[in-house]
């Protein structure tokens, strides 16, 4: 499934100072999907940077899971890639 901006990562918690950041992400596609290469297209827009923490929640008919991931780079064109992450929990 192809990111939407209509449905972004969503900011949950910023430190004093904004030096960490931690981001939300509801979607039916997959993990492997979501931590793809530049997968989030507008995600420097959004605040995210190199480092910060973000949930990514898949909600779809074929699966359920939830990962911990991390933001490993952010590009010149404001796109994100997240790592690959930490399945927390998942189920059909």
């Amino acid at each position: 499934m192809a990111y939407s901006t209509g449905n972004p990562p969503a900011m949950v918690y910023q430190s004093v100072g904004g030096t960490f950041r931690q981001f939300m992400y509801k979607s039916t596609a997959a993990v492997a999907t979501v931590t793809a290469t530049t997968y989030i297209s507008n995600g420097r827009d959004l605040g995210m940077r190199k480092n910060d923490l973000v949930t990514v929640i898949v909600d779809s008919t074929a699966a359920v899971g939830h990962a911990s991931c991390s933001v490993l780079s952010t590009s010149t064109n404001g796109s994100v890639t997240l790592s690959t992450g930490v399945v927390i929990g998942s189920s059909k």
